[in-house]
């Protein structure tokens, strides 16, 4: 966000121009003060961090008409791609992960990350034993009450 404006060309307005720079600093700001495990400063838990983000997002695609510079193309559509993809990203988020145990259940249907479930290794791994990486890759054939022998056939 921070060299969009030099980078798609609309750095001449400087309502637009001003709002990306402050907007990527924000988004830095915001990154570097969350709690998660390549921040310098864990002020921020995961799911605040969720929500401002959201906020952030719906905001940064709506300011080309909230600040008045929607008549410049590159602006305009800079900000909403910025900011759909933001919201985009946050719906795609488990901003409560954090708090679960890395290691995934076909049971309950959770899993932490690929960062999460990697901490949990020990540093050295036997010979011939795989480590745990998250979600498994296929499912055992029955998987509680037959859902995988349902969708396989086709009915539910």
């Amino acid at each position: 966000m921070m060299a969009a404006p030099w980078l798609f060309g609309f750095s001449k307005n400087k309502k637009a121009t001003i709002n990306c720079v402050s907007s990527g600093a924000c988004i830095l700001g915001l990154s570097l003060m969350t709690r998660y495990p390549l921040s310098a400063v864990k002020l921020i838990p995961f799911p605040t961090h969720g929500i401002i983000e959201g906020l952030a997002g719906g905001l940064t695609a709506a300011d080309p008409w909230i600040l008045g510079f929607s008549e410049n193309k590159r602006a305009r559509w800079t900000h909403l791609i910025a900011g759909l993809s933001t919201l985009a990203v946050v719906a795609m988020t488990d901003y409560k992960a954090a708090g679960r145990p890395a290691r995934y259940t076909v049971r309950d249907g959770r899993g932490a990350g690929l960062a999460e479930a990697m901490r949990d290794q020990p540093p050295h791994m036997p010979e011939g034993e795989k480590p745990n990486l998250g979600p498994p890759t296929h499912f055992p054939e029955e998987v509680e009450g037959g859902t995988a022998q349902a969708t396989r056939s086709g009915t539910r």
